[in-house]
């Protein structure tokens, strides 16, 4: 275990307390799925893992439309939880616990592996080993799809620092990614297409996701983050969730949006 995973790090845990789709985060999570969606097409009957998944909840909405979902995760309480929802909903998932720098998983298995805000908690060589094994796993023709905090915005990257300072920052270890480009290569990999960026509208909604407290200034600010995940998801869901999805990518590429988007394949 590296010195970056013995360290006092995030407390998922409290992260992920109440995260599913009662309680969580709701627009982001359909943020990420749209995203996947929109690249990789039709997902009927496609493999697909997510590692790291957390709650499950992105996994769920991709298994809903068709996709043929893994769950891997380092804690098995975090994925005993997650099958607790699966069961209710009476969605199929396979979940496997493992370490993303080991994954207990053969060659070749996923058309699409793809996390979201799990490798921004590592650097440089770690990084590289995380996409060395993410691309093993995938298939030759297949994808590897991460999204992560996006050094690029300057919304997110000095929002980030203010709340950080204040106590108000729960990713105690994220470093924000400007590019995965060299990692991916030296991975045994390459980028697709160029990186960008989706999420302008999340960094104001997560603002006051992270300013949410016991107190009464904190319960005001619980209050308004509800209205806008709300609102956002309801826009998602309606049928203008395509504009809203198309405005978003347009204005994170003006002024940078909060998830920087890489999808790789297999060198060959």
């Amino acid at each position: 275990m590296s010195v970056l995973q013995e360290k006092n790090v995030t407390n998922w845990d409290k992260v992920y307390e109440n995260s599913h789709e009662s309680g969580g985060w709701s627009y982001l999570s359909r943020l990420i799925v749209r995203t996947l969606k929109e690249e990789i097409g039709d997902l009927e009957d496609l493999s697909m893992i997510e590692l790291g998944c957390g709650s499950g909840r992105n996994s769920m909405r991709l298994a809903k439309m068709g996709a043929n979902v893994s769950l891997l995760d380092l804690s098995q309480s975090v994925l005993d939880k997650a099958r607790i929802h699966y069961d209710a909903e009476g969605v199929s998932a396979k979940f496997v616990q493992g370490n993303i720098f080991d994954i207990p998983l053969d060659n070749d298995t996923f058309f699409v592996v793809w996390n979201a805000g799990v490798i921004e908690h590592w650097e440089g060589e770690e990084q590289v080993s995380v996409i060395r094994e993410m691309l093993r796993i995938s298939k030759a023709s297949g994808y590897v799809v991460t999204l992560n905090p996006n050094k690029s915005s300057l919304l997110h990257d000095k929002g980030k620092r203010v709340l950080a300072w204040i106590g108000k920052y729960a990713y105690t270890d994220e470093i924000n990614i400007r590019t995965l480009e060299q990692q991916a290569i030296k991975a045994g990999g390459h980028l697709t297409q160029p990186e960008y960026s989706v999420g302008f509208f999340v960094l104001f909604v997560g603002l006051f996701a992270q300013l949410k407290s016991p107190s009464l200034l904190g319960r005001l600010f619980q209050m308004i983050f509800d209205v806008l995940n709300s609102t956002f998801t309801r826009l998602d869901k309606s049928r203008f969730g395509a504009t809203l999805y198309k405005l978003d990518k347009r204005l994170s590429r003006i002024f940078g949006g909060y998830l920087l988007v890489s999808i790789m394949k297999k060198s060959t």
